[in-house]
C-alpha cells in the first residue's frame, strides 16, 4: 500500500496496490506517479487526470478510485494548490474508511494529506486532530519507534506546549530522541536540538536535574557541529537557566539571600532589567535597522508587562540577568517554532511565536524567528518590524541583524541590504556565516552600482521602459542564434550527489519549457544523454566552492563567438549554502529558472524582486513564474539588431 517518504514537507510518495497490467488506469498511474516523484508536474497531472477519467468506467468503491484521489491530493499539495489537494484527500479519505475501514494505512496516509493541508492553510486545529489519528494508526500498525512517526512528532509535541500539556510535549520529544539514536546513533549532533527542546521543555515542568544533564549533552552535541548557530545559542541560553534556577533551589533549601537587591516586578520592567540594559545601550542609532517607533512601543510593553507576583519562583541567568517563568515557557514555543521553520511549516510557526509573545512580549528571539517566518512567507513588511524589534531588544545577537538584511533584500532594497549586511559584520567579525556574508556583500555592491549606472543613463536618455534589457545587457548583447535551434541540453545525473532528490531533474527540465513558452518561438530544447552532444550542459554539485560565489544556489558560464552563444554550463547546488534558511521547492524552481535565463542570454539582473532574473530568490513560499517583464525582456533581447549594439562580454 501507499508510503510517505521522509523528504521535502509535501512530498507524499507511495507505492499503491497491485492491479491488472496492461490496462489504460494502470498505465496512467505509473506514470504519472512517477512523473509526479520526478518532478515533472505538467505531465504528471496530465496523467493523472487520464487516470480520473479512466475510474469513471469503474464501479462504484473500486479501489481503484482511492490510489487515483490519493493522488491527485499528493499532486496539487506539491504545487501548493492547497484547497484543491485537500478537496480530493477528503474524498480519498471517505472512500477508503468505507473500503478499508478507519485503521489502515491507507486511510492514515490521506489523513496525513489532510493535516499537512490544514497547516498550510493555517487550520491548525484541524491539523492537530488528523495527527492524532495518524499517530494512533501508525503506532498500531508499524509500532511505536518506526521513523515516519519523525514526520508528525515535532508538530505534536509544538500543539502540546501551545496548550500547556507539557507531559504531552516531553514524551513527544523523548520518542523522536530515541526513535534518531536509533537511526543514527547516540553522539549524532543532528539530536542536539531534539534534546535542547527535552530538555527545555523538562525545565518549564520543574525537572531541573534531568533537564541540566539533558541540557548539558545538546550542548556538547551542538557546539562541534555544523548545525546553524541560532540552534546553539538556543541551547546554551537553555543550560543556563537550567543551572542558574538548580542555584536558586539549592539556595532556598539553605535559606540562603542569591539576590538581596530584587526589586518590586513593576519596577524591573521599568528599569528593563529583563531586557539587558547593558545591550539596549548598544543600539546604533542610525541606519535602516533603527526605529523609532519600536523603541517607544517597547518602552510601553515593559512598563505594563507586569513579572510575576513576588510569590512566583524567579528565575534568572548566570550573568544575573532575571528571566521569568513566562519568558521560559516563550522560550521552548520560540524554540519549538524554528524547528517547524526548518521543516517549512511557517503558518505554525508564525502561531507557535504569536503564542510565545503572548507569553513575553520582549523576548528577542520570538521576534527573530517571527521575522524570519515572515520573511520566508514574503511578508516583508511584518518580517522587517519584528527583526528590528528583535535588535532594539538585544543587538548582540547576529541572527536578527542576517534576518533583517535578507529581508531588505527579498523587497529589493539592496542599498539597506548591503548596510545591514556592513554593520553585522562590524558586529559580528568571526561570526560563522561572516565570509559568506562578506562574498555576498561584494556581489550585492556590484550589483548596486551596476543598477545605479543603468539607471542614470536611462534617466539622462528620458527613457521609460517596460522591461529590463538595458541591465540584462549592459556588458554586450550575446544570444544563440536561429541556426543552433533547438538547442541541445544535458542534464547530468545527481543520484550520486549529496542532497539531490528525484524530481530535481523535473524542476530544472520544466525550466527551459517555461522559458521556451516565453520565447515567441525562438527558443526550442531538446534534450539530450550526453554531454558531448550538447549546447547546454547542467550539472549538479554539493560542492560551494564548484560555483564563484558561495552565497548563490548556481552559477552559469557561456562561450560566445562575437555576439553569438556557442555553450553554457549550468551548475546548481543541491545544498543549500546558508543553513539557517534551508531551500524550498519554489526556491530550488527559482534558482532553475533563473540559471536558465542565463544561459539564454540574460545575462545580467533585472531591479525588480517581481522578475525571475532578480538578483534574489524569492521568499520560499513564493510561488515562482517568469513575469510579464522576464517576457518582453527575453523578446527584446531575440529581436534586436545585433549590429547596433557593441560587444562586451568576459568570455
Amino acid at each position: 500500500m501507499r508510503r510517505i517518504s521522509a523528504g521535502i514537507l509535501i512530498a507524499l510518495l507511495f507505492a499503491g496496490p497491485a492491479f491488472a497490467k496492461g490496462s489504460a488506469w494502470t498505465d496512467n498511474i505509473r506514470q504519472g506517479r512517477t512523473c509526479l516523484q520526478e518532478g515533472h508536474y505538467e505531465e504528471a497531472a496530465q496523467l493523472l487526470k487520464a487516470a480520473l477519467d479512466d475510474t469513471r468506467k469503474f464501479k462504484d468503491n473500486d479501489p481503484r478510485m482511492g490510489v487515483t484521489l490519493h493522488s491527485m491530493g499528493d499532486l496539487y499539495l506539491r504545487q501548493g494548490e492547497y484547497n484543491l489537494a485537500k478537496e480530493y484527500f477528503e474524498r480519498a479519505l471517505s472512500l477508503e474508511q468505507k473500503l478499508q475501514g478507519a485503521e489502515s494505512l491507507d486511510v492514515a496516509d490521506d489523513l496525513y494529506g489532510l493535516a499537512l493541508c490544514n497547516q498550510q492553510l493555517g487550520d491548525h486545529l484541524a491539523a492537530e486532530i488528523f495527527l492524532k489519528r495518524v499517530d494512533e494508526i501508525w503506532r498500531r500498525k508499524l509500532g511505536p519507534n518506526h521513523p515516519r512517526l519523525l514526520s508528525i512528532l515535532p508538530a505534536e509535541a509544538a500543539y502540546a506546549s501551545m496548550k500547556n500539556n507539557l507531559a504531552v510535549a516531553e514524551a513527544c520529544y523523548r520518542q523522536i530522541v530515541a526513535i534518531k539514536e536509533k537511526e543514527l546513533g547516540t553522539n549524532n549532533p543532528k539530536i542536539g536540538s531534539d534534546l535542547n527542546l527535552l530538555a527545555t521543555t523538562l525545565g518549564n515542568e520543574g525537572k531541573m536535574g534531568e533537564a541540566k544533564e539533558t541540557a548539558t549533552r545538546a550542548v556538547s552535541l551542538l557546539d562541534s557541529s555544523n548545525e546553524p548557530e541560532i540552534a546553539k545559542e538556543s541551547a546554551k541560553d537553555n543550560l543556563s537557566v537550567i543551572e542558574s534556577n538548580q542555584k536558586i533551589a539549592m539556595a532556598e533549601e539553605k535559606k540562603m539571600p542569591v539576590v538581596p537587591n530584587v526589586v518590586s516586578p513593576p519596577e524591573q520592567a521599568r528599569n528593563k532589567e529583563t531586557q539587558a540594559p547593558a545591550e539596549q545601550s548598544n543600539v546604533a542609532t542610525s541606519g535602516p535597522w533603527d526605529n523609532p517607533e519600536i523603541k517607544k512601543k517597547l518602552d510601553t510593553v515593559s512598563i505594563h508587562h507586569q513579572g510575576p507576583s513576588k510569590l512566583a519562583k524567579v528565575r534568572y541567568l548566570a550573568e544575573g540577568r532575571l528571566i521569568t517563568p513566562s519568558e521560559y515557557k516563550a522560550m521552548l514555543l520560540a524554540s519549538q517554532a524554528y524547528e517547524m521553520m526548518r521543516q517549512e511549516k511557517y503558518h505554525l510557526a508564525v502561531d507557535l511565536l504569536n503564542k510565545a509573545l503572548d507569553e513575553f512580549p520582549n523576548l528577542s528571539s520570538a521576534h527573530t524567528n517571527l521575522g524570519l517566518a515572515f520573511c520566508r512567507l514574503g511578508q516583508n513588511d511584518l518580517a522587517v518590524e519584528h527583526l528590528q524589534t528583535a535588535i532594539a531588544i538585544n543587538p548582540k545577537r547576529s541572527a536578527p541583524w542576517l534576518n533583517l538584511a535578507s529581508s531588505f533584500q527579498n523587497e529589493g532594497r539592496l542599498k539597506d541590504s548591503v548596510e545591514t549586511y556592513k554593520e553585522y559584520l562590524k558586529r559580528f567579525p568571526n561570526d560563522s556565516l561572516a565570509n559568506k556574508v562578506r562574498d555576498l556583500v561584494t556581489h550585492l555592491a556590484q550589483e548596486v552600482d551596476e543598477q545605479s549606472a543603468v539607471e542614470k543613463q536611462l534617466l539622462a536618455e528620458g527613457k521609460n521602459v517596460n522591461d529590463y534589457f538595458a541591465y540584462t545587457t549592459q556588458g554586450g548583447v550575446h544570444k544563440w542564434s536561429e541556426a543552433k535551434m533547438p538547442l541541445k541540453v544535458c542534464l547530468e545525473s545527481g543520484n550520486n550527489v549529496s542532497g539531490f532528490r528525484s524530481e530535481y531533474n523535473g524542476l530544472l527540465q520544466n525550466a527551459f519549457r517555461q522559458w521556451a513558452a516565453a520565447s515567441r518561438g525562438h527558443l526550442r530544447f531538446e534534450f539530450v544523454n550526453h554531454a558531448d552532444d550538447a549546447d547546454i550542459v547542467c550539472a549538479w554539485t554539493n560542492d560551494a566552492t564548484k560555483v564563484s560565489s558561495v552565497t548563490e544556489g548556481g552559477e552559469t558560464q557561456l562561450s560566445s563567438k562575437g555576439k553569438e552563444i556557442e555553450r553554457a554550463k549550468i551548475t546548481i547546488l543541491t545544498l543549500d549554502p546558508t543553513p539557517d534558511s534551508p531551500l524550498s521547492q519554489n526556491q530550488l524552481k527559482a534558482v532553475c529558472l533563473h540559471e536558465a535565463g542565463h544561459a539564454v542570454g540574460l545575462i545580467g539582473h533585472s531591479p525588480k524582486p517581481g522578475d525571475v532574473m532578480f538578483c534574489t530568490m524569492p521568499p520560499a513560499e513564493t510561488k515562482v513564474g517568469i513575469s510579464e517583464r522576464d517576457i518582453s525582456t527575453l523578446g527584446h533581447l531575440y529581436e534586436a539588431d545585433l549590429a547596433a549594439i557593441p560587444v562586451s562580454f568576459n568570455q
